[in-house]
């Protein structure tokens, strides 16, 4: 973790709770959500292979999920979290119907597509971060622990999936899915932001509908004003022939239709700007322009993470097998669940960095210190993915497989870093952090969507070991381009909270944080 301004000795105290808003939130969403989304790469290419079928068909149709998911989020961002309950009940309608038809490949490509649009992994962020928003440390812990809990999930995945699909083929695949999504949908049902997004929806239109039966009231009473003044006025004309030199209404004093309902009307004018001013205010923020560049910079991360990790989750089954000669899922998903498990216990720890004051250090100690705090330790963990993606192609079995290991520790710390500056960015505003991890999310599927698009045909088309040369070559360039912005932005060997402030301070930018102001509880 990046170096801070040393906490207060209030913060410094602050743990956790050990309750079921922490369990639900933190621990069972995550693991589960982690669970699906990666069950079904110990054995789908595979299967694939069974089955006779393209496997350039299976890496388009998570290509085209991975696009559906960055439809879906930006869906739940615009509408709200209760969105995320019907989604779950349409991915457990689809995982039903691969048990009923397992060896269809249109059920099978539902199946595959259900995981990547109905992910929830921004649902659960969010939740996380409004349940735990009353301190910046709280929201740290809680992101901390939620992502180690969505790795164990993750990473475990590729290990009972290829067991699964060892001793049940598929069906037994099918039923894994339809039971664990069944559990996902009452989970997120149970999360009271959720229930808080449905009441909140359904205000509004209750709001809406009395508006508009208030207007509906006011014309009718506008239609009978009318109707009175006509009686009044042909009344008059019996009673005063010479019409022609009778004066009008505005002239006598006498008030019009108009008149009568000038209270009425200015309520309405009043009423409906304030809505409007309501509606863009609690709509999802904006990213400011501040933290725009950070943004870009993070997605760009995200991006490249995703792509090189799902290059390996797209192809590692078939990899080990047809080239270091692995014939059985397990031992390729075992692999791959050890890396991110050592990261996760790791993050789950959560072993606090320590506090230094870059400018009394010196040396090896100050170099050390620049070069993996934030913003720098991303570019660290980029480092390490272009050297682990030239590892994975070697013809030496063994160091393949620690590539792979190590793979699965260098993503999910990466997802961290990229957490933590979404969250220090935020300054505690729920709508910055939102649109920012949003952002990324979308970033992160995008790379998947590349990913799954480009590895396989690779892989079948030019060579098994093309896939690791490519994501080598897209992290390698994203690390140049971070690392220029934010050493062009910050420069290099200072603690980026008093960077961004003497910024802030030089450019004349106003910066204040809202940690603490909002916070949801259970």
């Amino acid at each position: 973790m990046a170096e801070t301004a040393a906490p207060s000795p209030a913060e410094s105290r602050e743990k956790l709770p050990c309750s079921w808003r922490y369990v639900s939130v933190c621990i069972l969403l995550p693991a589960l959500g982690g669970g699906l989304n990666g069950f079904i790469y110990s054995g789908y290419s595979l299967y694939f292979r069974e089955m006779g079928w393209d496997l350039g068909i299976a890496g388009i149709c998570l290509s085209l999920g991975a696009l559906g998911r960055i439809f879906f989020q930006q869906l739940q961002m615009r509408l709200g979290l209760w969105t995320a309950a019907p989604m779950a009940a349409t991915h457990v309608t689809l995982a039903i119907l691969v048990t009923i038809f397992p060896d269809k490949l249109w059920a099978v490509l539902g199946q595959l597509l259900a995981i990547l649009f109905f992910d929830t992994t921004v649902t659960v962020e969010v939740i996380c971060f409004e349940v735990f928003a009353g301190s910046e440390n709280l929201a740290r812990q809680a992101a901390g622990t939620l992502l180690a809990s969505f790795t164990v999930g993750y990473a475990g995945s590729a290990t009972y999936g290829g067991i699964i699909y060892d001793l049940w083929r598929w069906t037994g695949m099918s039923w894994f899915h339809t039971v664990a999504s069944s559990v996902n949908l009452l989970l997120i049902l149970t999360m009271p932001p959720v229930r808080n997004s449905w009441r909140t929806l359904r205000a509004k239109g209750a709001a809406a509908s009395s508006q508009e039966a208030r207007e509906t009231r006011k014309r009718a009473d506008s239609a009978q004003s009318d109707d009175s003044s006509r009686s009044q006025a042909i009344a008059a004309t019996d009673v005063h022939v010479d019409v022609l030199n009778w004066p009008v209404a505005s002239e006598t004093g006498v008030p019009t239709n108009h008149a009568e309902e000038d209270p009425e009307k200015a309520e309405v004018q009043l009423e409906k700007p304030a809505s409007s001013q309501t509606t863009s205010s609690t709509r999802s923020g904006k990213i400011p322009v501040e933290a725009i560049m950070p943004a870009i910079m993070i997605c760009l991360n995200g991006f490249a993470n995703h792509f090189s990790y799902h290059t390996v989750w797209v192809t590692y089954a078939i990899f080990f097998k047809e080239h270091h000669g692995w014939n059985e899922a397990t031992w390729a998903g075992l692999a791959q669940t050890s890396g991110d498990i050592l990261a996760a216990l790791a993050i789950s720890l959560y072993l606090k960095r320590k506090v230094v004051d870059l400018k009394e250090t010196r040396g090896m100690r100050w170099l050390w210190y620049a070069t993996t705090g934030q913003p720098y330790n991303v570019s660290c963990w980029m480092v390490i993915w272009v050297f682990l993606n030239l590892a994975i192609a070697s013809p030496l079995l063994p160091i393949s497989v620690v590539a792979q290991v190590l793979m699965g520790t260098a993503y999910t710390y990466t997802i961290k870093a990229n957490t933590d500056l979404n969250v220090f960015y935020s300054l505690g505003s729920t709508e910055t952090f939102i649109a920012m991890q949003t952002a990324t999310r979308n970033a992160d599927s995008l790379g998947t969507f590349l990913a799954g698009l480009v590895a396989t045909q690779l892989y079948e088309v030019v060579d098994p070991c093309a896939p690791f040369y490519a994501s080598a070559l897209v992290v390698f360039v994203t690390l140049l381009l971070f690392t220029v912005c934010f050493c062009r932005r910050l420069g290099f060997g200072k603690n980026i909270d008093a960077a961004e402030e003497a910024r802030c301070n030089r450019l004349q930018i106003s910066r204040s944080n809202s940690w603490g102001s909002r916070s949801t509880s259970f």
